[in-house]
């Protein structure tokens, strides 16, 4: 919260519009102790005017203050949040790495062991092969022997 909030800024706006009348107020009881009086009852409700703006002036300053103590409160909840987000930001980016570091890895051993099992095929492959080659030259040869009471 700073000082765009609007909430804050009314209530700037209104503790300036106080202090403005108050000073206006105190200037015109300046005004109207330099007259000379003639009655003390006259003087002793100006002297009651000036206690009476004077508490006003406390009471708007201990407002002030109050505001800002609320204001530093809630910039502080802030930062707490703010460092809450971002120690958060920074376990998901750790657990995002992390994910895509064993991804990765589980991705080169499924490319490993597609590579084996197609290695393991060609040979099996190249193993019948050869050996119906090898049957066939045996046949061409006639050094093969052909029960035929075996089929």
């Amino acid at each position: 919260m700073g000082a765009e909030d609007p909430e804050h800024v009314r209530k700037l706006g209104e503790i300036a519009t106080e202090c403005s009348s108050l000073v206006d107020q105190l200037k015109q009881l300046v005004f109207d102790l330099s007259e000379p009086e003639r009655t003390f009852t006259s003087l002793s409700e100006k002297v009651w005017r000036c206690l009476s703006q004077d508490r006003q002036l406390k009471e708007t300053l201990q407002r002030q203050s109050a505001a800002e103590a609320q204001r530093q409160a809630l910039e502080t909840e802030l930062q707490q949040i703010e460092d809450q987000f971002a120690e958060r930001n920074a376990d998901i980016d750790d657990a995002i790495t992390q994910l895509t570091g064993e991804l990765k890895k589980a991705t080169d051993d499924l490319a490993v062991q597609a590579k084996l099992e197609t290695d393991i095929s060609k040979a099996s492959i190249n193993t019948v092969q050869r050996l119906r080659l090898n049957e066939h030259e045996a046949i061409r040869h006639g050094s093969l022997d052909i029960d035929p009471q075996s089929n």
